[in-house]
């Protein structure tokens, strides 16, 4: 539904006052150019819930397949070029004399001047990952200049291009659309289902603490109801489940606006129009986090949290909770929109409880043993755990639970159950398990290990202070320190002994690591450091011969080592010719 159909309806429901369609700063329209010589289709939108972060600029599909040209926005000058087998992979960043700053992501390789520029680079450093920045002499651009092709390097999932605009001084992402890029878009938003969250210890949904899932219908047109009325008692607040389609497009991607109203009032309203780069894991506050976590599923919470300081909500607004007296029934209007204004709205009407139930066994809020206030710092610890977390780092109160469990097999302290690992923390903190009676030759070997919400094991390094292992962890949940002492693993795949490769030829290994991780791989063809390329997602080293790889009967050597020091050597003789 176009935004005049919308128009025209919006004040049957009380909208009139939400602007479907952003242009709240003036942005230059026509200043870039399309970095694709093709027609824009999404598999990614601005400010949309990834894990852990918003995404924060457009992901546009390349027709499935690599190495389309990809060309600068605008004139300017490259500023800085990152290369990593995560993350954006090989990336461009572009400087433009208007302030602002464009980024093309996920590239498969570079044009010229620039490819050979970062060839030079590889080789000066002796490293395959890059992070340089460059004075705007080095290397100027034009308006329309082919700088790269398309790819599928770093943690894409599938070919595409991620393309960013930021502010240049303050490094802030801005929605792309902003600037004048046209995707067809005539299909409104999906509404899937309402969901009501009890909020605190003494809430209840209909007698129960646990959240209520809130089927919904498709009546006419974009609108969407349902016949629900929960009775509600203490605060709670809304979730929603729902995406948006483009014309011509099946992915579903992620919805620009949602405002929760009552009557002329607004109680919550998201805008994906621009945030600070330091804001992204604010998502993880924005969106059901369990639910995203364990099921990939995007539901937005239509509640800002105590600790919730995102920009792109308002400042100085109603959180989203919702609380009625006994016996009173209110109406919430609930609007998603796409940048285009395409709308979809739906009703929620609820009723205010007589009185609580009585002997519930559902709520989470036991064994509190402290009580964590999100603007505050957080300094707890026994005998033998340490931790202290910075102000601004939870999202919302914390009833704070600890549990030790009795040390398992193959670990070397207890595990301890700081909280819950489905409760999000927004930066780094300082986490310290007290450990006695290792002998000093394996120190260096020790490693703070957190099992995660999905019941995965990722580990981190740290330091001794005496008998405390002190980390930097970004999490919550069940914590213990291990041992790894076991090198990384080189698989070769297909590099042959004695073979001869020629220009052109590839050779490529499998690396993995038990437990600390990777932290650098070299590869020699005689004494000369050759680039190798590393895939993060396959865990994948590539070299492929040249006309620059050293010439004759040469050993091969590989060196991988992670990150407590482990170190395992691949060694073959080949004959590069």
């Amino acid at each position: 539904m176009r935004f005049t159909h919308i128009l025209a309806r919006c004040f049957t429901i009380g909208l009139c006052g939400i602007q479907l369609s952003a242009h709240a700063q003036n942005y230059p329209a026509n200043y870039f150019r399309s970095p694709l010589d093709i027609p824009l289709k999404l598999s990614g939108t601005f400010g949309e819930l990834r894990t852990n972060h918003f995404h924060s600029g457009l992901d546009i599909r390349t027709n499935s397949v690599e190495g389309l040209p990809v060309f600068a926005a605008a004139e300017g000058h490259v500023s800085r070029i990152k290369i990593s087998a995560y993350g954006y992979g090989n990336a461009i960043y572009i400087d433009h004399p208007n302030g602002y700053t464009t980024l093309y992501a996920h590239l498969r390789d570079f044009d010229e001047p620039i490819a050979s520029w970062i060839e030079q680079k590889h080789y000066e450093k002796k490293s395959f990952e890059l992070d340089i920045a460059l004075f705007p002499n080095e290397l100027p651009v034009t308006k329309g200049q082919r700088i790269a092709f398309s790819g599928n390097t770093g943690g894409s999932g599938g070919p595409h291009l991620h393309f960013e605009v930021r502010d240049t001084k303050t490094e802030a992402v801005i929605n792309p659309r902003h600037f004048g890029f046209r995707v067809a878009d005539e299909v409104a938003p999906v509404i899937d289902f309402l969901e009501l969250v009890p909020y605190g210890p003494s809430a209840q949904i209909g007698g129960s603490k646990l959240p209520r899932k809130i089927a919904l219908q498709r009546t006419s047109g974009n609108i969407y109801s349902t016949q629900a009325v929960p009775e509600i008692l203490g605060p709670v607040y809304l979730q929603v489940k729902t995406w948006d389609k483009h014309t011509g497009n099946e992915f579903r991607n992620g919805v620009y606006q949602i405002v929760l109203r009552h009557g002329n009032d607004t109680l919550y309203h998201f805008k994906a129009d621009r945030f600070e780069f330091n804001e992204t894991r604010y998502a993880n506050a924005v969106m059901d986090y369990e639910a995203r976590m364990l099921n990939k599923v995007q539901i937005y919470r239509c509640f800002k949290s105590a600790g919730n300081l995102l920009s792109m909500l308002p400042r100085h607004a109603p959180t989203g909770l919702i609380q009625l007296s006994p016996g009173e029934t209110r109406v919430f209007d609930l609007l998603v929109t796409d940048f285009d204004g395409n709308a979809s709205q739906t009703k929620l009407q609820m009723r205010g409880a007589e009185q609580a139930q009585a002997n519930l066994q559902e709520s989470n809020f036991t064994s509190i043993t402290e009580r964590v206030l999100p603007n505050q710092p957080w300094l707890w610890q026994n005998d033998e755990v340490q931790l202290q977390m910075p102000a601004n780092n939870l999202y919302d109160t914390l009833h704070f639970v600890y549990k030790r469990s009795v040390k398992p097999y193959a670990m070397f302290s207890s595990v301890h159950s700081i909280h819950h690992a489905s409760v999000p923390v927004h930066a780094f903190y300082e986490l310290a398990i007290r450990q006695t009676g290792l002998v000093d030759s394996l120190r260096n070997k020790t490693v703070m290990v957190n099992i995660n919400i999905s019941k995965g094991r990722t580990a981190v390094t740290g330091k001794w202070d005496g008998p405390w292992f002190r980390a930097k962890v970004r999490g919550l949940g069940d914590y213990y320190l291990a041992l790894d002492t076991i090198p990384p693993s080189i698989k070769n795949i297909n590099a042959r002994l004695e073979g001869s490769y020629s220009r052109g030829q590839q050779i490529r290994f499998t690396l993995a690591d038990n437990l600390a991780g990777l932290q650098s791989y070299e590869l020699y063809l005689g004494e000369t450091w050759q680039k190798a390329i590393f895939d993060g997602k396959t865990a994948t080293l590539s070299y492929t011969f040249s006309q620059n790889s050293p010439k004759g009967n040469l050993p091969l050597r590989l060196v991988v080592k992670d990150a407590v020091g482990n170190v395992s050597t691949f060694q073959t003789q080949i004959n590069s010719l």
